[in-house]
C-alpha cells in the first residue's frame, strides 16, 4: 500500500448518526432562538453600551465542541461534541445579519436564506456521508476499533457487537489488502469471538425509542398507505405551490397603482409576500413563477402515483420536492422568513416518504 494511500481519510463509523445530531442541534438552536427572541420582545443582555450577542455563547460551544473530542475518547464525548457543534453553529449563524451589513441589521431579509442554505449544505454533506462507504480493510479496521473502545467502555450492545464482527469479517477476507492488515483483522477476530467475555450493554434509551419507532414505521407505512399519504401529500402540496403563484399574481396586480386592496392585502400576510421595493418585486415574481413550475410537477406525480406508476411518478416527485426545497425556499424565506421554515420540514418529511415507498414499492 503507498504511502498515499494510507494517509486517505476514512469515515468514521457512526459519521451519520454524529450529523444527525449536528442538524438537528442546529435547527432547534436557531428556530428556539427565534421564537424565543420574538416571544420576550428581543432583549438585549448587558447594559451601558455593552451588549453579548448570542453569536458569542455560539462561539464558546463550538469552542468545546472542538475541543471534546481533542480530549476525551469514545462515542458519549463525540455525540456531545455533535450536539454542541450544531447549536453553537445555529446559534452563530443566527447573527449573521448582524455580520454582513454595516448597520448591523439582525433583521436583513437575506439573513434567513443564508441561515437556510447553511443548513442544507449540512444536509448534503449528511447525504454524502451516507451514501459514500468505503469497504477496504483499513477503513473497516478504522471503525473496528472504534467498536473496540465502545466494547471497553461497556457500551457496546449486540447490534453494536455485529457490526463489530462483520468489519472484521470483511477485513479478513479483503484479499486486495495488505497481509499484515487482513492478519491483524483475523487476530481481532479471534479475540472477539473466543477471548473477550464482555457483558453485551443493553440498548440506550434513545436507541430503545429509535429502534420502537422504526419498527412501528415499517408496520405502519406499508406501501398501500404510503401510496394513499403520498399521493394526498403530493397533491395539497402542489396545489398550495400553485396557490402561491395566483396570490403573487394577484397581489401584485391588485398594487399595481400603489394600493392595496383587502383581499390582496390579506393574502399577501398569508403568503409572506413582500412587494416593497423593485428588488422585493422581482424575488417574489420569481419565486411565484417557480412555485407554479413545482406545483404542477407534484400534481403530475400526485396522479402517477395515485395511479401506481411507481418508478417515473416518485421520480417526478423526488425532482420536484429537491427543487423546491433547495431553490424555491430560498426565496421563500427572503420573503417569509423563518416562517417559512414549517413548509419545508415538510417538504423534507414528504421527500423521505417519497424515498421510502419506492424502496418498498419497486
Amino acid at each position: 500500500m503507498s504511502g498515499r494511500g494510507r494517509r486517505r481519510p476514512v469515515r468514521r463509523a457512526d459519521a451519520d448518526v454524529y450529523l444527525r445530531l449536528m442538524l438537528a442541534g442546529f435547527a432547534v438552536s436557531v428556530l428556539g432562538t427565534r421564537a424565543y427572541l420574538a416571544a420576550t420582545g428581543y432583549p438585549q443582555v448587558g447594559g451601558g453600551g455593552l451588549h453579548i450577542s448570542h453569536a458569542l455563547w455560539g462561539g464558546l460551544l463550538l469552542f468545546a465542541a472542538a475541543l471534546l473530542p481533542l480530549v476525551l475518547a469514545g462515542r458519549r464525548a463525540s455525540a456531545l461534541a455533535a450536539v454542541l457543534t450544531g447549536v453553537g453553529a445555529g446559534l452563530f449563524i443566527d447573527e449573521v445579519g448582524k455580520l454582513i451589513t454595516s448597520d448591523y441589521d439582525y433583521f436583513f431579509p437575506a439573513a434567513a436564506p443564508i441561515v437556510y442554505a447553511v443548513f442544507l449544505l449540512a444536509v448534503l454533506a449528511y447525504a454524502q456521508v451516507r451514501s459514500h462507504r468505503r469497504r477496504t480493510a483499513r477503513a473497516e479496521l478504522h471503525r473496528a476499533f472504534g467498536d473496540l473502545g465502545a466494547m471497553l467502555d461497556g457500551a457496546l450492545d449486540a447490534h453494536g457487537r455485529a457490526d463489530l464482527e462483520r468489519r472484521l469479517a470483511n477485513a479478513a477476507a479483503d484479499e486486495d489488502a495488505p497481509g499484515h492488515l487482513r492478519r491483524l483483522a483475523a487476530t481481532l477476530q479471534d479475540y472477539v469471538d473466543t477471548d473477550v467475555e464482555a457483558a453485551e450493554a443493553p440498548p440506550g434509551r434513545l436507541r430503545r425509542w429509535s429502534h420502537a419507532v422504526a419498527h412501528w414505521a415499517g408496520r405502519f407505512f406499508t406501501a398501500a398507505r404510503l401510496r394513499v399519504l403520498l399521493t394526498l401529500g403530493t397533491g395539497l402540496l402542489g396545489a398550495l405551490a400553485l396557490a402561491d403563484l395566483l396570490a403573487v399574481a394577484w397581489v401584485l396586480a391588485d398594487s399595481w397603482d400603489g394600493t392595496t386592496g383587502t383581499l390582496a392585502h390579506a393574502l399577501q400576510d398569508l403568503a409572506g409576500i413582500d412587494v416593497d421595493g423593485r428588488g422585493a418585486v422581482i424575488v417574489v415574481l420569481v419565486r411565484g413563477a417557480l412555485d407554479g413550475v413545482a406545483g404542477a410537477l407534484l400534481l403530475v406525480a400526485a396522479f402517477l402515483i395515485g395511479t401506481g406508476r411507481t418508478g417515473f411518478a416518485t421520480a417526478l416527485a423526488g425532482y420536484a420536492l429537491l427543487f423546491l426545497i433547495s431553490v424555491v425556499d430560498l426565496l421563500v424565506f427572503y420573503s417569509a422568513q423563518f416562517a417559512a421554515a414549517a413548509a419545508a420540514a415538510a417538504q423534507f418529511v414528504l421527500l423521505a416518504g417519497v424515498r421510502r415507498y419506492r424502496r418498498i414499492a419497486e
